[in-house]
């Protein structure tokens, strides 16, 4: 228990009430993105990244992490890449 009793003890400056404050910040914060709409409007009707609401994207391959992997289409250096 003595080797890692350091990681018990408050470290020098330490201020409970500034670090609840500035937790409470960080909150304030999160929610304030989450909250947040979108005030642009575009003229020209919807965007064109966007697809069509008939067509339904194809779901890409993800890695062991859960990360989507890149394609052929995004990359053409990975065209007549080694799989």
């Amino acid at each position: 228990m003595q080797a890692v009793s350091f990681m018990y003890v408050r470290p020098p400056g330490y201020n409970p009430e500034s670090a609840k404050a500035a937790e409470m910040n960080d909150e304030k914060k999160k929610e304030d993105m989450v909250n947040k709409e979108p005030t642009q409007t575009n003229p020209d009707g919807p965007s064109s990244s966007l697809p069509p609401q008939g067509e339904k994207k194809k779901p890409r391959p993800k890695d062991v992490f859960g990360r989507a992997l890149p394609t052929e289409e995004e990359f053409e250096v990975l065209k007549n890449a080694p799989r």
